[in-house]
């Protein structure tokens, strides 16, 4: 059984191997096993997060535990966890009360200090934030990507057809939108609502409302500079940004060509649709970087 050594820490092990059997003794830093496409990955002690991002194939063993996120937009594959398997938690404290909430989940999207908050006003008798009236759309729904800043930083959704509905689609998911009665469209079975405006789409929260942006396809005129293709030394991995019918578009090897969408002058989304989007940083020295989900910080340098 072959065993390799790695650096503590190291990312992206595995990452495009198709065969044999990899031994880690010592703890791997996030994105382990990410793109493996059919190797064994064995680890003799407890893994960091995002464990098994886009596998495509194999297995992977851990004899310990694993972070948050194991098996994040998985393709293919498994993996098993002996210990702990890590998703999500939140602990709302009131210590004059003598009150402490523990809220845990087994996936990442869930909103547990919303559910913290809730238990805790159920408890508490604490007074919930008035019902704001919601409104209803102004403009028709266009399908498509949309960026926003939430929470937890910049992030997409697409908004696709499903059927005679809409949908919202990210990871690989889709969460129905129902008409809610009081206008807009209800998400899932939250009480947020989303509705369609001439500036793109607005998500009502309580008194929060967050703005939803569509991009469009980056253009080739103003973005020449961007053309050409770019390797990674971590995922062994070459990604080619071309030119067709006037727009910018990016080839994968394993997954073809699939459109650049431009944020501002220096960021773009390469967009799988209804799957990934990868959300691209171009810098000076003509390198660039892709951030998606836990997988940060992918530096592709200029061939």
């Amino acid at each position: 059984m072959e065993q390799k050594t790695y650096a503590l820490g190291q990312r992206y092990i595995g990452a495009g191997q198709s065969e044999g059997t990899i031994i880690l003794n010592e703890v791997p830093g996030n994105a382990l096993g990410a793109y493996l496409d059919g190797a064994n990955i064995i680890v003799n002690c407890s893994a960091q997060d995002a464990t098994g991002d886009t596998m495509n194939a194999g297995e992977i063993t851990i004899h310990g535990s694993t972070g948050d996120a194991a098996g994040y937009a998985m393709r293919g594959g498994a993996i098993y966890v002996q210990g702990d398997a890590g998703y999500r938690a939140h602990v709302y404290s009131f210590p004059q009360d003598e009150l402490d909430i523990a809220i845990v989940s087994n996936t990442s999207n869930t909103p547990t200090a919303v559910a913290a908050q809730q238990i805790a006003e159920i408890v508490l008798d604490l007074p919930a934030d008035p019902p704001r009236p919601y409104e209803t759309h102004t403009a028709a729904p266009q399908a498509g990507l949309y960026f926003f800043t939430g929470k937890e930083g910049e992030a997409t959704l697409e908004l696709v057809q499903d059927g005679e509905g809409w949908a919202l689609c990210r990871n690989h998911g889709l969460t129905p939108l129902h008409d809610g009665p009081d206008g807009g469209w209800q998400i899932g079975y939250l009480s947020d609502r989303l509705r369609c405006t001439a500036e793109g789409l607005l998500w009502d929260a309580g008194a929060k409302t967050t703005p939803l942006h569509r991009l469009e396809q980056a253009k080739e005129e103003g973005n020449q500079a961007l053309l050409g293709s770019y390797s990674s030394e971590e995922l062994t991995l070459t990604l080619d940004i071309h030119a067709q019918d006037g727009l910018l578009w990016c080839y994968h090897p394993r997954y073809g060509s699939d459109p650049m969408m431009q944020i501002d002058d220096t960021h773009f989304i390469y967009w799988q649709e209804r799957s990934s989007a990868f959300l691209v940083t171009v810098y000076p020295d003509g390198s660039l970087t892709l951030d998606a989900g836990r997988c940060l910080n992918m530096v592709f340098q200029k061939r």
